[in-house]
This record gives C-alpha cells, sequence and structure tokens, in this order.
C-alpha cells in the first residue's frame, strides 16, 4: 500500500549552510497517476499561505497532512466542476520567523538526498533562501502561482518582497507560456481589484529596482476575495476563489498548448524530480527541454555513428534519401522512445545533437578535395538536410501517435535493400549511438540495447 507522505523538499542547515533535503515524492506521485491519467494534460499550481491556504487545499479536496514552515509539499487536488482533471498542487508556509524551525526528519519510507544549496542562495536570511528554493523548484512549472495575502505579515508590502525574490533574477524557465498570478484576499475593504493590484505594483516599485515590471512575467494577475474580512465568524465563501483559480488554470492551458509547454502528468513529474535532484548545479532559467535529458545525456558516441554511416555512402542520392533520414530517424528514437514531451524538433536538436552534427560536417569540410568523395563537395551543409529531415519525420511521428520505437522500426525496415550492402562491426546502425555487441545471423551487429528494443519477444 503506498504511503501517504506529501513531503517533497524540506530546508535545513549543514554546517551553518543552507541545504536541501529532497525525497522522491514526484516519482512517487506519478505512481498514482499510472494509466489513463499518466498521458494526461495535468496544471500545477504553485500555493504560499498559512491558515487559508490550508482552508483552500481542503475545499479543493486535498487530504489533511501535516507540514512545517521549511517545507514544500507535493500534492493532488481537484476543482468542483472539473473532478476529471486534478490538479498537481506545490505548496509551501510563510516563514513566521526568519529561521529554520526544527521538525521531524523525513520519513523512512521515501529516498531522501541531501543537496547543499549553492552560494546564490546562502544569504543571511532564511526567508531568502526559502523564497530561492520556491523561484527553481516549483516556479518554472507553475501554471498558476497562488498567494494568500492575509496569511502573509506585512500584506500586500510582504508579497511584493516574495515576488522580488522570486523574480529578480530573471525568469525561473525558458517556456514562452506565462503563469497566472491570483491573489486571494479575505476581504477587499471596499477596494476593487484593479486597486489592490494597483497596490502590489506600487510596493514592488518601494521594495526593489525592477519594480512593478515584475508583474509582466505573469500573463495575468487576478484577486479573489473570500468575504471574511467584515464578517470573521463568517466562514470563507470560497466562489469567488474556485472561479478565478478555474479561469487561470484554463487560460495558462490554452497558452501552454499554442506553445507547445502543456504537459503531461508524467512529464510533469519527471522534470520535477530532475529539478530538485539537479538544483545545487542548474542554472536559472530552467531549459526545459535539456531538463528532460539530465538523466539520460545524449551519447558522445553518436559523431562517431554518424561518420561510420556517411562512411558506407557513394552517391548523393544514398545521402539525401537513405544515410540522412536514416540519421534523423535515430535522433527520434534516441530522445523519444520514453515517451518524452513532444519539444518542437528543432529545438531539441539545436539544444541536444547539433553540436555533434556540426563536428561531422567539420570533418567532412576539412578533407582534401582531392580525398574528399564527389557526395560530399565543398558546399555540402550536412546539418541543413538533417534538420529538412528531422522536420519532415517529426510530422509524421507525431500524426501517427505511436511510440518511436514502433516509428523507427519501420523507418529502418523501409530501407532493407540498402542494408544489404552496408555492414560495420564498429557501429550500430540501428541507433547510431553506441558499439554494437551481437553479431545477427544476416551479419548486421547490433548494440545490446537495440537487441533488447527490437527482438520479437515471446
Amino acid at each position: 500500500m503506498p504511503c501517504e507522505h506529501t513531503l517533497w523538499t524540506r530546508l535545513v542547515k549543514d554546517d551553518d549552510k543552507f541545504a536541501l533535503q529532497v525525497t522522491d515524492r514526484p516519482r512517487r506521485l506519478f505512481e498514482q497517476f499510472r494509466g489513463s491519467l499518466s498521458s494526461e494534460p495535468m496544471e500545477l499550481v504553485c500555493m504560499l499561505g498559512n491558515k487559508s491556504k490550508v482552508a483552500a487545499l481542503r475545499d479543493l479536496a486535498v487530504p489533511p497532512f501535516s507540514t512545517t514552515q521549511r517545507e514544500i509539499h507535493c500534492v493532488v487536488g481537484t476543482l468542483r466542476d472539473q473532478t476529471d482533471k486534478p490538479l498537481l498542487i506545490v505548496e509551501t508556509d510563510c516563514l513566521l520567523q526568519n529561521r529554520i524551525p526544527a521538525g521531524p526528519s523525513p520519513p523512512g519510507c521515501h529516498e531522501e538526498v541531501r543537496h547543499r544549496l549553492p552560494p546564490a542562495a546562502q544569504a543571511a536570511s532564511a526567508e531568502h533562501a526559502a523564497d530561492w528554493t520556491i523561484s527553481r523548484l516549483a516556479l518554472p512549472f507553475a501554471g498558476v502561482v497562488c498567494i494568500f495575502v492575509n496569511d502573509i505579515d506585512g500584506g500586500l508590502c510582504s508579497v511584493a518582497q516574495h515576488l522580488a525574490s522570486w523574480l529578480a533574477d530573471g525568469p525561473p524557465s525558458d517556456s514562452p507560456a506565462l503563469p497566472w498570478l491570483l491573489l486571494v484576499n479575505e476581504g477587499s475593504d471596499g477596494k476593487s481589484e484593479q486597486q489592490t493590484i494597483q497596490e502590489l505594483s506600487d510596493c514592488l516599485n518601494k521594495v526593489c529596482r525592477l519594480g512593478s515590471s515584475l508583474l509582466k512575467r505573469f500573463a495575468d494577475v487576478s484577486v479573489a476575495g473570500l468575504g471574511t474580512r467584515r464578517t470573521p465568524h463568517k466562514p470563507p465563501n470560497w466562489q469567488d476563489f474556485h472561479a478565478k483559480l478555474s479561469s487561470s488554470v484554463s487560460g495558462v492551458q490554452e497558452r501552454r498548448k499554442q506553445a507547445g509547454r502543456l504537459f503531461s502528468a508524467k512529464t510533469l513529474c519527471r522534470l520535477m524530480e530532475c529539478a530538485s535532484s539537479s538544483i545545487s548545479s542548474t542554472p536559472a532559467p530552467l531549459d526545459l527541454a535539456l531538463a528532460t535529458r539530465i538523466r539520460r545525456p545524449v551519447s558522445q558516441y553518436l559523431e562517431a555513428g554518424v561518420v561510420d554511416l556517411l562512411d558506407q555512402v557513394d552517391s548523393r542520392e544514398m545521402l539525401e534519401l537513405f544515410a540522412i533520414p536514416v540519421v534523423a530517424s535515430c535522433i527520434i528514437f534516441d530522445h523519444h522512445m520514453r515517451n518524452m514531451h513532444l519539444f518542437d524538433i528543432a529545438e531539441v536538436f539545436d539544444k541536444l545533437y547539433r553540436a555533434q552534427i556540426d563536428h561531422v560536417g567539420q570533418r567532412l569540410a576539412s578533407i582534401s578535395a582531392e580525398s574528399r568523395k564527389p557526395e560530399f563537395s565543398s558546399g555540402l551543409d550536412l546539418t541543413s538536410l538533417l534538420i529538412t529531415s528531422l522536420r519532415s519525420q517529426f510530422t509524421q511521428f507525431r500524426g501517427q501517435r505511436r511510440s518511436a520505437l514502433l516509428y523507427h522500426a519501420d523507418k529502418l525496415v523501409s530501407f532493407q535493400k540498402r542494408w544489404k550492402k552496408i555492414r560495420s562491426s564498429a557501429t550500430c546502425f540501428s541507433c547510431l549511438t553506441k558499439r554494437p555487441k551481437h553479431e545477427l545471423p544476416c551479419r548486421h551487429w547490433i548494440c545490446a540495447d537495440c537487441y533488447d528494443h527490437f527482438s520479437v519477444k515471446d
């Protein structure tokens, strides 16, 4: 039976330095989504507050859990009118005192790793370290940032200080889809929503040089009232909060869809796990495409594998109609074989594969005219040919909605006649990223991974 612990990270002191205890909560959370939900789009809401935030979590059908002020928890909630579309909620309390309170150790049923925070987070203020952690772990993925104003001593001026601390160093990720900011206020004191936002803007101008321009880091800013300020014994009315949160979630998901950043539950949990495991070394803003490959970097053998394949080419026609499409299909297979998010393939190529492919082109260009094959003329732009093939094949792959393994297998089979003339004991031509290990009856060599991937299972 899965445990019910929700702790993701805890801020601690390690030899008088700030450090972060990180659990495997995102991975365990994904295990709850196995099945139909794992591939469905899921939105992440980041919540900062105390008492009102806890009440809001209850209203979002989040089961009760224990927490202390230095912790970040991951929970799942639902809006009343969208129970079939759960929200991933990353929540944390405000530090009531500028210190790290004592608390129990992480539960033994979770894996736990300690990371010392980098120098940028080692300020004298525990509150600054907590804000820095939120900016690196929650904000890169948050579609909605929800702040409970009345839970924070100092009200909107303190909210402004948190925003300045989070955003003064720039955007938290490279996503073009900006998050929405939702301020939850118990009572408006006669102020309109626009007046509240203007007051926040004025506070921002007082606390940092970037001032109100920080609000441009959000696609929209809205205020939800609970109607309890003038009638303190009256229970909160969550109707406005629900309406504003639902509208914010819908708005940001539409923007994410347009930008190609609408993540599934699986991808979201994987990205969160990557961010927390590399928090000491990964710079901001977080590069989302690169983050997906932190634990599975591109093989450095790819360059040698492509060169080995090109050595088999004996005509320009063979280069353009066989070798280039095979390399493109290998890249799609390498990146997407674990059901990765469908980032734009040109972006993926630029960030993960271009350096090795450009080096192949440079090696070909350095060959003297007398030694160079005619098909590799001095005007050959290998990278451009490959990008054109990648774009075309990626469109096909995305349209077929099949696994990268099946797509790549079909592409290899489609060149069956070509393969009869090609052999190599130095490179696995099924992936171009590894040395071969097994010789097949057809006398082609294949690596151990491809042998496992493409073998017919009983």
